[in-house]
């Protein structure tokens, strides 16, 4: 089910039976936009309800009957909701704003299995001496590009120097 907290919605992620308790566990919403011509716009729209690129993200499609825009369920920002906050804010113009299809429920449950079961590593966790040597020639590739960003080559830059510190150390196969 999708709540109505001016200024921010929110998806409820907790099963029904959690919704009876004191707290319930909610993902806020991100209006998306979507641009391109037809077939850019499908694809994009595509990738975010059926593709498995990211797990952070929950896709839900507008609805002109909710007044509810194209958007997105930030699934790393879950927050719990007393009860008690949800009543208060009930009388403060807090309302169910929509439920979700049982296909889409389905497919809520994969996602948020997919983003609490994955198995997140970094990627200095798990390469090889080779493979890190690969991954240096990466940075490095990267950061010869002139139209970086300054957050983006500090971020690459600092990578080098974790590859290359790793490569040194003789924990390293």
């Amino acid at each position: 089910m999708v709540l109505s907290l001016s200024p921010q919605n929110a998806i409820v992620v907790s099963n029904s039976c959690d919704n009876q308790r004191a707290t319930i566990l909610v993902a806020p919403l991100e209006e998306i936009a979507v641009t391109g011509n037809a077939v850019a716009r499908w694809k994009n729209i595509r990738e975010r309800a059926t593709g498995t690129k990211t797990t952070k993200r929950f896709y839900l499609p507008g609805s002109e009957r909710f007044g509810l825009r194209r958007s997105q369920a930030l699934l790393d920002e879950f927050t719990p909701l007393e009860s008690s906050f949800l009543e208060m804010s009930g009388a403060r113009g807090a309302t169910l704003a929509c439920g979700l299809s049982g296909k889409a429920i389905e497919h809520l449950q994969w996602a948020v299995a997919g983003f609490f079961g994955r198995n997140s590593r970094d990627d200095l966790a798990w390469p090889s001496k080779e493979d890190l040597g690969l991954m240096l020639e990466f940075v490095k590739s990267e950061l010869e590009k002139p139209t970086l960003s300054l957050e983006d080559r500090a971020d690459l830059t600092e990578q080098e120097a974790l590859v290359e510190e790793r490569l040194a150390s003789p924990d390293c196969d």
